[in-house]
């Protein structure tokens, strides 16, 4: 068979959602015939992937009314609004400054939202709680975001400056995320050097990233928000535009003709009579980005059409969710590529999770608006696979062993 070259095009071919949905299919198709090497998918599995999602949507929505996911909810753990109560005391003088300033602080939320060591957490002053995993990381960056970390402008600490952020000392990193700076020093480095390219990315894109001579990853909100027709943007819009700005941060995964591709990776067979074969996109971070968009764009009266063409999160909490409930047999005893595998794994889990999402809707008799797939995470799909990797080590090691413990510092689970 024929592989094609990669052209430019190609590469700039990923960088949306329709990719991600095209080629999931094709994988999900492979699944379902036994044809992956590192899994298996199992039909008629997911009654019991149901009933822990709906369990969880009764234990944190009890009357069903779901906001969407993003780090929103990080922010309101323990039942404060810290979000309100920084914007409350700001009192931005119009929707575009709130705007900015949430699109600012989503930004580095996912930007930040790297995997540390095992056993850190933050000791958050405000609550006098100690948060872990993701969850701590966004408290830890909102602190720092209160706190003008990121800020160019005294006057003003709730934004995020280019300038700032290429100038910002690995003592600050160490000091906002609680780390040691001995036994911390590596992702220390890491996360310095990341959001040094945070600010040279944006910096370089004054076209997407400045307005008003400020250069601020909100600035993109701002002017995605002058292109809403009828007080409306479409979902696939916002997510084409967070790539096409910011995909060059993540380093590390496919590159074509020299087009960082971010969260995207080279499998060793799949895909091979298609342009840019070889290459699964996921965009994990970006999507985390435009899915803690969908409420600071309703704050200033703008609406997110087509969630539903938006892809779920290839998360290690997904793939124990459908590990756990026999939708996905891992092939533990066979010899496979890890990066494969971990491909196999985490495409199979965004099938499964549109799989899931439609279940979910029958179940409660609504429709996709009513409950699109942002909803699902929120309302329960994340929250079980990781209530599934605390509780159930047995999935984790599964989970872990096809995603890998190392890998790409700048994903979640360093798969």
């Amino acid at each position: 068979m024929t592989t094609l070259s990669p052209s430019p095009s190609a590469a700039i071919s990923l960088l949306n959602a329709k990719a991600v949905r095209e080629r999931v299919e094709l994988v999900m198709t492979k699944g379902r015939a036994g044809e992956l090497a590192s899994l298996e998918v199992i039909p008629g599995c997911m009654e019991q992937a149901v009933r822990w999602v709906l369990d969880e949507c009764e234990h944190n929505y009890p009357d069903y009314q779901i906001p969407p996911h993003g780090c929103w909810r990080s922010f309101e753990t323990g039942g404060m609004d810290r979000w309100s109560m920084l914007a409350g005391a700001r009192e931005f003088e119009t929707a575009e400054d709130m705007l900015k300033s949430a699109g600012d602080l989503a930004v580095v939320t996912a930007v930040m939202n790297v995997a540390l060591r095992p056993s850190w957490s933050y000791s958050e002053a405000v609550s006098g709680n100690a948060y872990s995993d993701q969850q701590g990381r966004a408290l830890a960056v909102l602190s720092m975001f209160a706190a003008g970390t990121f800020s160019a402008m005294p006057e003003d600490p709730l934004r995020v400056d280019a300038h700032a952020l290429i100038r910002l000392e690995s003592a600050e990193i160490a000091a906002g995320l609680q780390l040691d700076a001995d036994d911390d020093l590596e992702d220390i480095t890491k996360l310095s050097h990341l959001l040094k390219r945070l600010g040279e990315a944006i910096g370089l894109r004054p076209d997407l990233f400045e307005r008003n001579d400020e250069i601020r990853p909100g600035c993109l909100m701002a002017c995605l928000a002058e292109n809403a027709l009828d007080g409306q943007l479409d979902a696939s819009a916002v997510l084409d535009a967070v790539l096409e700005g910011l995909t060059p941060l993540w380093q590390g995964g496919a590159v074509l003709d020299d087009v960082i591709l971010g969260d995207a990776w080279q499998h060793s067979s799949l895909f091979a009579d298609l342009p840019a074969a070889g290459v699964m996109p996921f965009h994990l971070p970006a999507l985390e980005v435009v899915y803690s968009l969908i409420e600071p764009f309703a704050l200033a009266g703008i609406g997110i059409s087509g969630l539903e063409e938006l892809p779920g999160l290839a998360d290690i909490d997904h793939a124990a969710l459908f590990i756990a409930c026999g939708a996905i047999k891992p092939r533990l005893e066979k010899a496979w590529l890890p990066l494969d595998g971990a491909i196999e794994l985490r495409a199979v889990c965004l099938g499964l999770s549109a799989e899931l999402a439609d279940e979910l809707r029958s179940e409660l008799d609504v429709d996709r608006e009513t409950l699109p797939l942002t909803c699902v995470l929120e309302a329960g799909s994340s929250r079980a696979g990781r209530k599934i990797l605390r509780e159930n080590p047995l999935t984790s090691e599964k989970a872990a062993k096809i995603l890998g413990g190392g890998g790409v510092f700048w994903l979640p689970f360093r798969a």
